[in-house]
């Protein structure tokens, strides 16, 4: 089985889902804020997308921080610790996410991004898609039902 969307009964793996996460003893509302601002280590920048209205646009202003020095060697670890947070904080979505079993998990997307998940469009049809938003939930899967069963 495979889930390619993150919207509607699965939308809770995707990075916009609403959900608390405490890091730094402050409050994050998705973890699409909390790994933009880790893009940067200027924490007046940081605070400033910890407080946009929505993920959308932390992701849109995520993309003119001052990047950290090394964050292309880092942003999949990043992402793992969000993701981390994201479902060690809120027990109904980690249940959630146990619950889709062994599914292959990517996100479909139609902008381009096979990075973190793999866009459907014509333009890309020769593209392999790297998913490594997917592959860091399945990681974490794991890591909760190893959690789960001992």
């Amino acid at each position: 089985m495979k889930i390619s969307e993150f919207t509607e009964n699965h939308d809770f793996l995707s990075n916009f889902f609403q959900s608390i996460i405490e890091f730094d003893g402050v409050e994050w509302s998705t973890a699409e804020h909390l790994y933009q601002a880790r893009k940067s280590i200027i924490p007046e920048e940081r605070e400033f997308i910890r407080q946009l209205i929505s993920p959308g646009k932390a992701k849109r202003k995520g993309k003119k921080l001052t990047l950290r020095a090394e964050w292309e060697t880092v942003k999949v670890d990043i992402m793992l610790d969000c993701l981390r947070l994201k479902f060690s904080q809120n027990q109904d979505i980690a249940l959630r996410l146990v619950n889709t079993g062994d599914a292959y998990l990517c996100e479909g997307n139609y902008w381009h991004d096979n990075y973190w998940g793999n866009c459907d469009c014509d333009e890309c049809e020769e593209v392999h898609p790297q998913n490594n938003l997917g592959k860091c939930l399945m990681v974490i899967r794991e890591e909760l039902i190893s959690l789960y069963n001992n």
